[in-house]
Formats: C-alpha cells, structure tokens, sequence
C-alpha cells in the first residue's frame, strides 16, 4: 500500500510520444497507462509526465517548433510507426521525422533521452504509396544500425504490454520503487527486468546516423 495519499515534491520523468496520426488508438492506449501509473507513482513523490503534439496549442510561430521543446528536455523518447510517415513541417519530410533527429541528436550528444521505437505490422492490405516506402526505409535502417531499442506490435493488446513492460522498466531504473510499491500485477515481470536489455544500451556513434535521403528512397 502507498505510504502516503499526497507527496510535497513530485519528481518528472518526462516521456514523449511521437507518431504520424495513424496510431491514434496506440497514443490514447499510452495516455490511459501513464495515467493508471501514476495514481500509484504520485504517492510516491514520482509521477510520468507524458507530452505529445496533442498538448501543444495554436502559437502565432512554427507550431513543430513548440513541439520540439518537449523533445528538447524528454527523458523517454517512445515512437510509433505504422503505415504513414507523416506530412513536412518546413523543416523536415514530417514531424515525426524531425523529432526524430532531434532526440537522435540529443542522444549522441549526451546519451539522453532513451530512444524506444514501435513499429505495428503492415499488413497484407497496405497501399505501397510514398508514406509507407519512408516507414520501411527507416525501420531498415533502425534495424540495420541498432540505433535504438525497437519491437514490432501486431495488435492494441500486444503494444500495450510490450510498451507498459519498457515504461515499468525505465521507473524501476529511475528511482528506488518496486513493482510491490506500484502495485501492478498483470504484468510479465521478468521480461521487464531481463527483455532486451543489451538495447538499453545503445552507442552514441550508432545513434548519429542520418535519416534516408528522398534521392535514396525513390531509387529503392
């Protein structure tokens, strides 16, 4: 049981989502895990404090520029991929493809923020129009490089419980609480300590590599 209803400090640990808007059931599923966390974490003077572009409100700027901040000061990078890639900022090919780079450099330049990848099967119905050929492209160079942990999903329930073990995992390293603490039992426990873990640790060099140029795609 919570040692305490209420904690005078409440420390952050800042996660990300980012996505094309074509995993929206995949976005809601995360915000109502953080949420059922952190009814648990906040006694605990610890809460996940998740940011998204659906936080994020008109601004008389680039409004990708407001969504970078949050990218900026994550601690969790957590993407998710599926079909589309996204539409161009001004900046970059697609929003996602431009906090991507951001986080990738962050990461290389300090080791922070962790970069976690969720690629959802394609399917055999897919139209293999430009959107997807970006999709591909990148998830073969992820998996080329190992420039971050990644899996694939096939449905909602397995997303959930293979992005629920990693966000256990990262509270667990982060602070002194247990899963007796936060009180969750539905959950494979040993994948959550031993699942992957050589992926946490991904090298600063393998995490410098470029995205796919246009020129590279359209000859693939």
């Amino acid at each position: 049981m919570p040692r305490e209803t209420a904690h005078p400090t409440i420390r952050a640990i800042r996660l990300f989502i980012a996505s094309p808007g074509d995993v929206a059931d995949e976005r809601r599923a995360v915000r109502r895990m953080i949420g059922a966390l952190n009814l648990s974490l906040e006694a605990y003077g610890w809460r996940v404090e998740l940011h998204g572009w659906e936080d994020r409100g008109p601004t008389g700027g680039r409004p990708q520029a407001d969504i970078n901040a949050d990218v900026e000061r994550c601690d969790l990078f957590l993407g998710i991929l599926w079909r589309r890639w996204g539409t161009p900022t001004g900046d970059s090919r697609s929003g996602f493809a431009e906090e991507w780079e951001l986080a990738q450099g962050r990461f290389a330049r300090t080791g922070h923020p962790d970069l976690w990848l969720y690629f959802k099967d394609v399917g055999t119905d897919a139209v293999e129009d430009e959107q997807l050929a970006e999709v591909r492209a990148f998830r073969q160079r992820v998996e080329e490089s190992e420039v971050a942990f990644y899996k694939t999903f096939a449905d909602l329930a397995e997303f959930e419980n293979r992005v629920r073990q990693k966000i256990l995992g990262a509270i667990f390293e982060r602070t002194e609480l247990t899963r007796a603490d936060i009180g969750v039992l539905a959950v494979d426990w040993p994948s959550v300590y031993r699942e992957d873990r050589p992926a946490l640790t991904v090298s600063r060099r393998a995490a410098s590599i470029a995205l796919p140029s246009p020129r590279a795609l359209s000859s693939t």
